[in-house]
């Protein structure tokens, strides 16, 4: 099993629809020496909210991020080893998927999630698992050595990752300058959204 070095606290959407920014709250808390609440994250990148729906648009994502000083990299057509890869390097991921496992969720909406963790196991379903931090899902207690409050198969997260919309969408979260934290290890991937 692999996971971040620290747990993040799982941010709470309540009945709002802020899961993008709870996404980027608790991504951002990981670095943060002062955590910020999503009411923080929502006022900065309001200009990226769907009006009337109050859903975040993937250019959100970034900007609220680099409002504190972090790296996003990412964007359309991840991997699952690009995920792992991200984890491995003690870099949260926010992905964006179709949330086929919250009850009472519209078959169209989507919703953004962190990773946190995972697990590569041919004897799990699909040959793994992956742990989230969901500000949707209740709120749980970590289970045994099990990080985040949400555990997908790799099967099926495959299936919720490929959106209508969002076609593999992810955004790996690094620091950025002292003041957010530890430099940590090098952000990997192809491109960086952060400037």
């Amino acid at each position: 099993m692999s996971r971040l070095t620290k747990p993040i606290p799982v941010v709470h959407q309540g009945r709002s629809n802020d899961c993008g920014p709870c996404s980027v709250a608790m991504a951002s808390n990981f670095y943060l020496r002062e955590p910020i609440s999503r009411h923080d994250v929502a006022y900065d990148i309001r200009m990226w909210r769907v009006p009337g729906l109050k859903a975040t648009m993937t250019p959100g994502i970034a900007q609220g991020l680099r409002k504190r000083g972090l790296i996003a990299k990412g964007g359309w057509f991840g991997r699952l080893s690009t995920l792992k890869a991200h984890v491995d390097a003690d870099h949260p991921v926010i992905v964006l998927i179709r949330p086929t496992d919250l009850v009472g969720v519209h078959f169209l909406a989507l919703h953004y999630r962190v990773v946190v963790g995972y697990n590569d196991s041919p004897t799990l379903p699909g040959g793994g698992e992956l742990y989230f931090n969901c500000s949707a899902a209740l709120p749980v207690e970590e289970e045994g050595d099990r990080p985040g409050n949400v555990v997908v198969s790799f099967a099926r997260f495959r299936r919720q990752w490929l959106t209508w919309t969002s076609v593999n969408w992810h955004m790996a979260v690094c620091a950025g300058s002292p003041g957010a934290g530890s430099p940590g290890k090098e952000c990997l991937g192809p491109r960086s959204l952060d400037g």
